[in-house]
């Protein structure tokens, strides 16, 4: 569905966003409601609550995560495309609530790639997004093949930087906690006397589970580089609306646009 434009220039939001973001919200209240539920019940069997309440601060951190792009929209005026919004709604809903609170997580290796490949194409979006919003040609023209290929490079390691600083954060986690998410304690078969452990792989399942959140998040960040080199070479103008910017950018634009409308008309 196309995003209608408001007579300031800054386009409203989008139809299907504004739906995704409040049926993923709804579904996100539901599992912290279902959060307290088992709190409650675990407390009344005197049962360990740690577990309830990580999974009740899962779910309200993913209520909270939905809402930064309207902040950040208010706070610094920014603009962020509907395709961008909808793939962060959709990354933020299944992070927390299927795989944070219901722990999708620990039950298949095939839903972390999944996601880590998800990251890969939401980071890789948004740095392409903010790449041209940095180097886009002036007056509508056409990108060179210099600028593209520097926006595109942009998104893609975009990518890459945010997959690393997830790692570190991970490992960081495990060292200084009781945490598991490098998944290293997968694979932990025997603890010897001195303290080391016996390992189902030489190289650890921490070392396997790493590279292949990298390995996925390429794959999904040059997939996405690739289809953005497409809309490059057919469709340019499309990312004129479509990258994240300063909302004070469309108003300009859309004021020095009417002169030449009001010309072209007369």
């Amino acid at each position: 569905m196309k995003t209608k434009e408001k007579t300031n220039g800054v386009p409203a939001r989008n139809l299907i966003e504004l739906v995704l973001f409040w049926a993923f919200s709804a579904l996100t209240a539901g599992a912290f409601v279902y959060c307290i539920v088992m709190l409650a019940i675990g407390a009344a069997h005197g049962e360990s609550v740690g577990t309830a309440v990580n999974h009740l601060l899962m779910a309200a951190l993913g209520a909270l995560f939905l809402w930064i792009p309207f902040f950040a929209q208010k706070l610094f005026k920014l603009y962020f495309p509907p395709y961008l919004l909808v793939l962060f709604y959709l990354f933020v809903y299944i992070h927390f609530v299927p795989g944070e609170v219901f722990r999708l997580y620990d039950k298949s290796f095939i839903f972390d790639k999944v996601l880590h490949t998800m990251s890969g194409i939401l980071a890789a979006c948004a740095g392409i997004s903010l790449g041209y919003a940095f180097m886009r040609p002036k007056n509508g023209e056409k990108p060179t093949a210099s600028q593209t290929v520097g926006i595109l490079l942009f998104g893609f390691f975009t990518a890459l930087a945010m997959e690393f600083l997830w790692e570190c954060a991970e490992f960081t986690c495990d060292r200084i906690g009781t945490s598991n998410m490098q998944r290293y304690k997968d694979g932990i078969i025997a603890i010897n006397p001195d303290g080391s452990v016996v390992s189902s792989l030489d190289y650890g399942t921490g070392l396997r589970d790493t590279m292949w959140d990298m390995l996925v998040t390429i794959f999904g960040a040059l997939a996405t580089s690739i289809a953005a080199l497409a809309v490059f070479l057919n469709k340019p103008q499309w990312l004129e609306r479509n990258t994240i910017c300063l909302r004070k950018r469309f108003t300009e634009e859309n004021a020095e646009a009417e002169p030449e409308n009001i010309a072209a008309s007369s």
